[in-house]
């Protein structure tokens, strides 16, 4: 009895030695050909910040990385092409909030399940968007604002890029959050939601800041306030929405995912990869241009701040009563 008790115990040790020896091996051969990352938008958008932080992702692992956009249905047809990949790292998920959490209350059926089927490995930014008035409004800071509204119930509207968009919903959760009554009109992006802004048609709008840069410089628009708790880097003068509605953040943000059942030390490994690059100073400035702040999270913090985001937007999407065109 002893001796097989003890042949046991050095059976069991052997194996998890060979187990822990074989997760060494694969964090240790990976990468060992080129990585995918989908991007479920048409090019010219969110694929302009994957070129940017590459270049740093591919000097540290030493493998090439091909960027394949797939766009359609609000980013699930990309989200749904990794979901359903082999777990093994290769194959990557570039998304703002659109496929990995809004979907899930915008779509009666979906083909996949973010929340089953993927997991995060970093992130890549987060920065808010920017309320912003026209020369026509009653008030050009964010405290005349929540004056003006209180005294003037139901008579401000904003403006925003879509119903269902990160715009719209960044003002929904303001509503909720303030308890301020205002309303919203939905346009079909700030293309035609910002000339109404300047015309007078309508108080504001939130958009990119990026976008808008121009037209805040020669004061045309006025800046109200960012939809993050953070302010912009871009125009850290702005004060955050936050400070009339203590509980607010809705910033907006892109992050990368991998098929779930990816093993904890490849993802560990992206995510250093990754996160090295974007802090360094060229992407930090390069996202600045863009519009945008770098952020990098650990791997933990990544899939905290996503299940953080999973307990707000689809539920707020519901009692809205919002789904996809």
């Amino acid at each position: 009895m002893k001796s097989s008790s003890v042949a046991m115990l050095c059976t069991s040790v052997f194996g998890l030695g060979c187990a822990i020896l074989g997760a060494n091996a694969n964090a240790q051969a990976f990468p060992n050909k080129p990585i995918k990352m989908v991007v479920p938008f048409a090019a010219g958008g969110l694929d302009n910040i994957v070129r940017a932080f590459t270049p740093g992702v591919v000097a540290d692992l030493g493998q090439q990385i091909v960027i394949e956009n797939r766009p359609g249905a609000g980013g699930t047809v990309g989200a749904n092409v990794v979901a359903k990949a082999p777990p093994d790292g290769y194959t990557l998920l570039v998304s703002d909030p659109g496929a990995t959490v809004n979907a899930i209350g915008l779509m009666k059926e979906m083909p996949y399940d973010p929340v089953k089927e993927l997991t995060g490995v970093a992130m890549l930014l987060k920065a808010g968007m920017m309320l912003v008035v026209g020369p026509a409004a009653k008030f050009s800071n964010l405290k005349e604002m929540v004056d003006h509204v209180k005294a003037n119930p139901g008579a401000v509207v904003f403006g925003d890029s879509g119903a269902g968009s990160q715009h719209h919903l960044s003002l929904e959760l303001f509503k909720l959050r303030s308890g301020l009554d205002f309303r919203i009109v939905h346009y079909k992006g700030a293309g035609a939601s910002v000339p109404d802004a300047l015309g007078g048609q309508i108080d504001g709008v939130v958009v990119g800041a990026n976008s808008i840069v121009g037209q805040i410089k020669s004061g045309k628009l006025r800046p109200i306030g960012v939809t993050s708790r953070a302010r912009l880097s871009l125009f850290p003068e702005v004060p955050s929405l936050a400070d009339a509605a203590p509980k607010y953040d809705a910033p907006t943000w892109t992050g990368v995912w991998a098929p779930a059942g990816t093993p904890r030390d490849i993802l560990l490994k992206l995510n250093a990869a990754i996160s090295k690059s974007i802090r360094s100073p060229e992407v930090v400035k390069r996202f600045a241009e863009l519009g945008v702040d770098a952020h990098a999270a650990s791997l933990d913090e990544t899939n905290q701040f996503w299940q953080a985001e999973l307990a707000i937007w689809p539920d707020l999407i519901r009692r809205l009563g919002l789904t996809s065109q």
